[in-house]
């Protein structure tokens, strides 16, 4: 009697899926250990503004730009401030941008 159609099953080659799911994990967790810093200091960089109370002269409204259409063109306005303010003990002049949020 031949057992030929008897065959031992092979070992994998392939890791097993627990293995592939902690390596992706550590590597994303090692892409966040590696942005979360760069963020971080990009947020708190924005944040050194120093804020002063204004008197405000007067306002006006100024050409932003001009974008072409198919059909003519449009111009595209905003409103600026002539503001004076005290920083660093100085008297300050300037133009600023009216803020629309």
């Amino acid at each position: 009697m031949s057992h030929s159609y008897i065959r031992d099953r092979k070992q994998s080659t392939q890791p097993p899926i627990r293995w592939r799911s902690v390596f992706g994990l550590a590597g994303l967790v090692a892409v966040f250990v590696v942005t979360y810093p760069r963020v971080n200091w990009i947020r708190s960089s924005r944040s050194k503004s120093g804020i002063a109370t204004a008197k405000v002269l007067e306002v006006r409204k100024v050409v932003d730009h001009t974008q072409d259409t198919p059909y003519g063109g449009e111009i595209i306005y905003r409103a600026e401030a002539h503001v004076q303010y005290v920083a660093d003990g100085q008297l300050q002049d300037r133009w600023l941008h009216v803020s629309t949020a």
